[in-house]
């Protein structure tokens, strides 16, 4: 026979309601609802053993499917026994074990404490139950994974635990939007990302095109044999010349070159050996004036300069001086523009472009010029020739294509700045041997440009320095067969020439390894002519240097 809470119990089975959950009375409404996922649904839990038997699910009108918690307990109450209020709701979490309770105390969750404080509190009405993740559907029976008790909040009211689940997916603000947005952005900065590395890679691709497309050209050779002379000639022959700026920043190094010509003189007087007198006594004062601009820094060339300058050029002493030039250091364009002070001391006065190449700038440091040439690139560099500027020469030495080494052919009867005791000459043999014998150079030809050589034929004609006196094998010397003089030149110019040259061919033949070559040319650096005709030779050598270079010839 039923007792009466075992009927109490089937009837509020029925109809949603039951005993307490455990109790030995019976007594009381309540209602246990069970779910397994967010937003399932609520089901009436049936008829509660008041020995702690089982709690099954008896009616399942509101819910498919799902699986129903089990509680065992001892001493004649179950772990769900203590009484949190009239309505309770179970959340089934997989992997969670099933909850024990002894002598008649439930296990206290977080969930349970959290909800102590809602007693009394009606839940919210049932909502359809969908398939749980802890039963299959059509079952009847809820296989337990674990519970979790949760108090059952009106509507309005968020649990505490709720904000540490995810948000319902495509509600406002879930992270399905988020990570569609998050997805959306990586994708947009991936694909900008790779359409800058293409752009990147396209400019690589073209710079090392133009890179391997370039003829890199190293000027090398001592100081004031010419190197930058040769640069100017390649901006007048290809890249358009100066401009009316470049000529009138100039004026000022033309200026300052008749200044330094005229003192070097003046001063050379007094300490050669023996001394030169000035023709004209009376002209001592004005000698005396241009040695006082020696410690003036800022000088700004009034009139009187220019007069003075020009009355002791003309002097004979002061040209005997000039004459014995080769005993101290003058520089090579001092005749050219002492013959020119009175065009250069105009106001209006512009350049020239032999003026340009005349001009004598001291070069320290590394200038690069580029110029084409038939649709063919050029790089060309320019150092220092003195000594303490060659150490700057193995920055340039990477990739080039040839070297240009310079000689001032003229200089065999002058000495270096440096000491004032080597020959420049001679120096100049012992450069270009250190060069060309120099490993990371033994691939790289070069291109030899004996210049000056209209300074050395006036040398030779004038028969004061004779170069045996220098140099003592040249009086055993002999022009060579291959020799091929100019129109009209003097044999004595042709034999001192090709003695200057065969003394360079001497040391590139030493070493006989036949991985670089020396080809030589007979150069005037003030020649526009001369140098476009010596540059279109040497076009063709350049090009078969460069096909070598990358291994296509």
């Amino acid at each position: 026979r039923e007792s009466g809470a075992e009927k109490r119990g089937r009837r509020g089975a029925a109809s949603g309601e039951s005993g307490p959950l455990g109790s030995t009375s019976g007594r009381g409404r309540g209602a246990i609802a069970c779910r397994d996922t967010p937003g399932a649904g609520i089901s009436p839990v049936g008829i509660a053993n008041r020995r702690g038997g089982n709690v099954r699910a008896a009616g399942g009108g509101a819910r498919r499917g799902g699986s129903a918690p089990t509680a065992r307990g001892g001493g004649g109450r179950g772990p769900l026994s203590r009484e949190y209020g009239k309505h309770v709701r179970i959340t089934c979490g997989r992997g969670a074990g099933t909850q024990r309770g002894r002598g008649g105390t439930a296990l206290r969750s977080p969930t349970e404490r959290a909800g102590a404080t809602l007693r009394g509190r009606r839940a919210p009405p049932p909502r359809p139950a969908r398939r749980g993740a802890c039963g299959r559907a059509g079952s009847g029976r809820l296989r337990h994974h674990g519970a979790v008790l949760q108090p059952a909040l009106p509507p309005g009211r968020r649990s505490p635990l709720r904000a540490l689940r995810r948000p319902r997916r495509g509600g406002p603000g879930g992270g399905a939007a988020v990570r569609h947005r998050l997805r959306q952005d990586l994708v947009a900065k991936e694909r900008a990302d790779k359409k800058r590395s293409k752009s990147i890679d396209k400019t690589l691709k073209a710079e090392k095109r133009e890179y391997k497309q370039t003829h890199r050209l190293l000027l090398l050779g001592a100081g004031e044999s010419g190197k930058s002379t040769i640069v100017k000639q390649m901006r007048i022959l290809h890249v358009n010349g100066f401009n009316a700026e470049e000529k009138k920043m100039k004026i000022q190094d033309i200026k300052n070159n008749i200044k330094e010509a005229i003192e070097t003189i003046v001063t050379a007087m007094g300490n050669l050996a023996p001394p030169v007198e000035l023709a004209n006594p009376e002209n001592q004062f004005r000698i005396d004036y241009i040695l006082n601009l020696a410690n003036q820094i800022d000088f700004d060339f009034p009139p009187e300069f220019y007069e003075h300058t020009k009355t002791l050029w003309q002097d004979d002493g002061v040209k005997a001086c000039y004459e014995r030039s080769n005993e101290y250091q003058l520089i090579d364009c001092a005749q050219y523009f002492l013959d020119k002070i009175d065009i250069v001391k105009q106001n209006e006065y512009t350049p020239s472009d032999q003026d340009l190449l005349r001009c004598r700038v001291l070069t320290s440091g590394i200038f690069e010029t580029k110029f084409q040439v038939d649709k063919v690139n050029f790089h060309m560099f320019d150092v220092g020739g003195q000594r303490d500027e060659r150490r700057k020469w193995i920055q340039c030495f990477n990739d080039v294509t040839a070297i240009i080494f310079v000689v001032a052919s003229s200089s065999y009867n002058m000495v270096i700045r440096e000491d004032n005791q080597t020959n420049r000459l001679q120096e100049a043999l012992n450069l270009f041997k250190s060069i060309w014998n120099n490993r990371w150079l033994r691939t790289i030809s070069v291109i030899l440009f004996l210049n000056k050589q209209d300074l050395l034929a006036e040398k030779v004609l004038a028969g004061k320095s004779k170069i045996e006196d220098y140099f003592p094998e040249f009086a055993r010397y002999t022009t060579p067969d291959d020799a091929t003089p100019e129109p009209g030149e003097d044999p004595r110019v042709t034999r001192a020439k090709y003695f200057i040259r065969d003394e360079f061919l001497r040391i590139s033949t030493a070493s006989g390894d036949g991985r670089h070559y020396c080809y030589p040319h007979f150069t005037c650096a003030v020649d526009t002519e001369n140098i476009r005709r010596v540059f279109n030779d040497c076009r063709d050598i350049i090009q078969r240097m460069h096909l070598r270079q990358y291994e296509l010839l």
